[in-house]
């Protein structure tokens, strides 16, 4: 962020009129807080099952000003499955029957909270069959791009489509209301996958870690947190990006043109990612797999951009990402077992850097960019904000916030570890997995299963013209090129 920026709003803040600002702001907040308790109570709510404004706005799709133009559509996680064998209704009733074990899988947002209601698995479930692999994907993607939940029952589905000649299709749709990254992963995909012999996964469920530092690192502590506050302030008042090719010209503006295609790239090998990873670290300390891959998008967005005409010259260009960070969440003895999914998230601003022209340079420094997020408080504190002064904010402010901020990010990166081994989802032994989700902006999604890693973009492809072939063509190729000037040789592509 730049400097004199930052040094406008510490000047701002710091001042008498600042200090009293953030008082009020407290004090407001204290005063929502119980007004939304009171509110809960007299609808019927458990104190509970209360929603945090974050969630509030999700279920509403209200996050953003609406000329935006976001809908439910943009609030919604969409996991695709593929299968040899199509699950049968009383496979996926079964583990539809399992969710319903969750209680915001069986309640619907109202007035700010969750209200409980009778719900069947049935009313969740629709099975289809199409004649090949082609038709059925068309016919989900379709579905996942244009047909929102009904918001009179709780807010997910599963649908699966029985295909006559290839494979068969699953898509598991849930509300981000629901639930984060963490939460959905520890507690909804336990329900519906298992080992291949049936038995229960063993999940890993990242914890937060419990501080013991001296009083200079506590000290520390707070002065990072200090900038860390101005760097997630600053970002949606930073200057806009350099005019990409892969970027919309009109992106300040911000509108949701509805246009958005989901491209699957060919599986990747984790194991070929794991030995790159592991090359560069005799260079490159702490270099990890999410290193590599959002390094390798950088390289890949560069060669596009060459390929249009661009010219990476003496003036940097600027390109920016959003980072959704889960921070895992504790719950106290005895808290209900039905009731720990969260939206315990914030959005943290990353450069992704496409100025170095050696692949090597450019893992160095896009390493150095997501640092920022694994080794200072930006995470922790992008969440205290969201969680404590955004809700304080006029609404129109607020949505303004988020406009300003998306429209100088035009990326939205996500590379999350799944389970490592096969597993069997709605009964029946997955192929592939890929989770997208259709944002307002270019969202590049990665899940690691087993030794695979499924990589998926949504993106408006009047922008990204050529997409469809060159993203996957240029991704491939920086991995490989990257591969390579470690000494690690062979294809990045998962051979079965």
């Amino acid at each position: 962020m730049d400097r004199n920026l930052s040094r406008r709003i510490a000047s701002k803040l710091l001042s008498k009129q600042g200090l009293l600002s953030l008082a009020a702001v407290f004090l407001l907040r204290e005063i929502r807080k119980q007004l939304r308790r009171r509110s809960a109570l007299a609808a019927g709510i458990h104190p509970s099952m209360n929603m945090t404004p974050l969630e509030d706005s999700m279920a509403e799709a209200k996050a953003f000003p609406p000329a935006v133009g976001a809908s439910q559509i943009n609030n919604i996680l969409n996991a695709f499955v593929w299968y040899e064998t199509a699950p049968t209704e009383a496979q996926v009733l079964a583990s539809a029957e399992r969710l319903l074990g969750l209680k915001r899988f069986r309640a619907v947002p109202v007035d700010g909270g969750w209200k409980l209601q009778e719900t069947k698995a049935a009313d969740h479930v629709t099975m289809r069959t199409a004649p090949t692999e082609d038709l059925a994907l068309v016919t989900l993607q379709a579905l996942a791009q244009t047909k929102e939940l009904p918001q009179d029952r709780p807010l997910w589905s599963i649908d699966v489509v029985a295909v006559e000649k290839g494979c068969s299709l699953g898509l598991v749709r849930v509300h981000h209301v629901l639930g984060d990254g963490i939460g959905l992963f520890s507690e909804m995909f336990p329900r519906l996958a298992t080992k291949l012999d049936g038995s229960p996964l063993d999940l890993v469920v990242p914890e937060l870690p419990k501080w013991k530092g001296s009083f200079v690192q506590s000290l520390l502590w707070y002065l990072d947190s200090a900038r860390s506050a101005l760097r997630v302030v600053g970002s949606a008042a930073v200057s806009a990006e350099s005019d990409l090719p892969f970027l919309d010209p009109d992106r300040m503006a911000l509108t949701y043109s509805g246009r958005r295609e989901m491209l699957i790239f060919p599986t990747l090998s984790l194991e070929y990612v794991k030995r790159v990873k592991d090359a560069a670290r005799e260079s490159i300390k702490g270099c990890t797999i999410n290193d590599v891959v959002y390094a390798g998008w950088a390289g890949a967005m560069r060669q596009y951009s060459e390929a249009r005409g661009y010219s990476f010259g003496q003036q940097p260009s600027v390109a920016r990402s959003l980072l959704a960070v889960a921070v895992p969440r504790s719950f106290p003895e005895g808290h209900d077992p039905e009731d720990r999914l969260t939206n315990n998230f914030a959005f943290v601003p990353v450069d992704l850097d496409l100025n170095a022209a050696a692949p090597q340079d450019r893992l160095r420094k896009n390493k150095a960019n997501l640092d920022i997020v694994k080794k200072t408080t930006i995470a922790l504190v992008s969440l205290w904000i969201t969680k404590n002064i955004q809700p304080l904010l006029p609404t129109f402010l607020q949505q303004q916030t988020a406009r300003d901020i998306f429209a100088r990010h035009s990326l939205v990166f996500s590379n999350v570890p799944g389970p490592k081994e096969e597993v069997l989802v709605l009964g029946q032994h997955a192929l592939k997995f890929h989770c997208a989700f259709f944002n307002l902006n270019t969202q590049v999604l990665a899940i690691s299963v087993c030794d695979k890693i499924f990589m998926n973009v949504t993106a408006d492809p009047e922008v990204s013209k050529g997409m469809e072939s060159q993203f996957p063509e240029y991704f491939i190729k920086e991995l490989e090129t990257l591969g390579r000037s470690y000494g690690v040789e062979g294809s990045c592509l998962y051979d079965n």
